[in-house]
């Protein structure tokens, strides 16, 4: 599950710290965490969370709980039956203007 986290940060320690609430939120480990300024203003961060699901319908309902955790309002792009594209405008997480998920069927 590859996972941005679009901030209203103005610097890159506070980002940082958004991410971490939005980590904290979802009780999850992750990898692969960067932090980066976002053409549009703040910063986006972005970080990885590995699947322990045994197939793929339980990869989607997996990605759906977490996403419930820190967003609403979630729109899903794309065939669900081979990738999950979700994004909400609607972060639980103070500081998070926007959050958007890709999972592949691999």
């Amino acid at each position: 599950m590859y996972w941005k986290v679009f901030t209203e940060a103005n610097t890159p320690e506070k980002a940082k710290k958004v991410l971490k609430r939005v980590v904290d939120k979802m009780a999850v480990t992750h990898s692969n965490e960067s932090v980066e300024p976002y053409h549009k203003g703040g910063f986006v961060c972005t970080f990885e969370i590995t699947s322990n699901a045994q197939n793929w319908s339980e990869v989607v309902i997996e990605s759906l709980s977490l996403a419930q955790r820190v967003g609403r309002g979630w729109v899903l792009y794309g065939n669900i039956e081979n990738e999950i594209d979700a994004w909400s405008n609607e972060s639980s997480v103070s500081g998070v203007q926007n959050i958007h998920l890709v999972v592949e069927n691999a």
